[in-house]
């Protein structure tokens, strides 16, 4: 009985352990090979080479049971250009940010409507510009969007009020002007809102929200010609 014990053991742990190491889906590989090339092949993208694994790659993550890209991140560095419209044709992402890149510049490319799993997008603190596209709205399965800190100006998107499952909304630090949509008084959610550092004008929408919620919704500095309304965003 021992000894059938023990090689029971022994087949257990023998067996091969699911790893993401060495695996790379072939179409995967290809998308990042042309964001990299995009890039012209900065420095940032160096491990990305085509004799290795995609899933080993810097700032690449892979789910462990399919091997697919779950999430991509460039973070602080030089690199200069614009957002690729290859990171549309990475299906399964999950998580993606583009943060601290100051030279990154240009608008958010309607590709990434592709990403229907995309569930954090963070494209905070660099240089993006233009107003904030109304397609967001298409991204369903959105908990986090984080334009902050860029150059985005023009009107807020009354669309975004419309994703189910957000639960923070970050537009601080932009050039963001005319009113906050009325539409933000009927989130489906209650996410935080971080609208503070812009220029918005008119009245502040109620917050209509559903029972024991307790959101956070940050103005901080805004327009001088904006009046509260009767009913105000509450700002703890």
């Amino acid at each position: 009985m021992l000894s059938i014990l023990l090689f029971s053991v022994f087949i257990l742990s023998s067996s091969p352990v699911p790893s993401i190491a060495g695996k790379c889906n072939k179409d995967d590989k290809k998308a990042l090979i042309a964001i990299k090339t995009h890039f012209n092949d900065a420095y940032h993208f160096a491990s990305w080479t085509n004799t290795s694994a995609c899933c080993d790659w810097y700032g690449v993550e892979c789910s462990p049971d399919s091997g697919r890209v779950t999430g991509l991140y460039v973070i602080q560095d030089n690199l200069v250009g614009t957002l690729p419209s290859a990171i549309g044709d990475l299906p399964l992402l999950t998580s993606l940010r583009f943060h601290k890149l100051p030279n990154l510049t240009g608008s958010i490319p309607e590709s990434i409507t592709k990403l229907q799993s995309l569930s954090v997008l963070i494209l905070s603190w660099n240089s993006l510009s233009g107003p904030i596209p109304s397609f967001l709205n298409s991204l369903r399965a959105l908990t986090v969007l984080d334009l902050s800190f860029n150059l985005f100006s023009g009107a807020i998107p009354p669309s975004l009020s419309s994703l189910p499952n957000l639960l923070a909304l970050h537009l601080d630090r932009n050039q963001l002007s005319g009113p906050i949509p009325s539409s933000f008084s009927s989130f489906p959610s209650s996410p935080d809102l971080y609208l503070s550092h812009n220029h918005p004008s008119g009245p502040i929408p109620h917050l209509s929200l559903p029972p024991h919620s307790t959101p956070s919704t940050s103005l901080g500095t805004t327009s001088p010609a904006m009046p509260p309304s009767s009913s105000p965003l509450p700002i703890p």
